[in-house]
């Protein structure tokens, strides 16, 4: 019994972290991309950029994506909007596409403005950020998820 009350205990305190952590996180995210083709924001199949299932642009450019690492605001809320899992989980399912030859190596920073500074550095790239940096990003594709 006491066994029992115990799990039942670190499972509500798990559930009130993780309550708080979503309640602090901004669920608005926006995708970029700087890619000088013309592209139709609305066209573009994010969530397939992000979890790998489209490698390359529409002319032939291979994407270069910047995922969230382990010290970005975006790491957890990220993975558990596009994959439906935990960031170390979305970190193995890129290890495999990349070791597999299914995906091009996607590029790690630890903060939100890292993100967009190798956005803005790096033709062809794309990425997914907070909805309250897009006035920064006149001169990138931006796109609402």
């Amino acid at each position: 019994m006491l066994k029992y009350g115990i799990w039942l205990m670190v499972w509500l305190s798990g559930a009130a972290l993780a309550s708080n952590k979503e309640g602090e996180q901004v669920t608005n995210l926006i995708f970029i991309a700087n890619h000088n083709s013309a592209i139709e924001p609305d066209l573009l199949d994010v969530q397939a950029i992000i979890r790998g299932d489209q490698s390359n642009w529409s002319n032939g450019n291979p994407i270069v994506l910047v995922l969230p690492g382990r010290k970005a605001e975006t790491y957890e809320h990220l993975s558990l909007q596009m994959f439906g899992e935990s960031g170390m989980m979305m970190q193995r399912r890129w290890l495999k596409l990349v070791f597999s030859g299914r995906g091009n190596p996607p590029r790690y920073a630890d903060s939100e403005q890292e993100i967009i500074d190798l956005i803005l550095s790096t033709p062809d790239s794309a990425a997914v950020i907070r909805a309250q940096h897009a006035s920064k990003l006149a001169t990138l594709v931006v796109r609402e998820i």
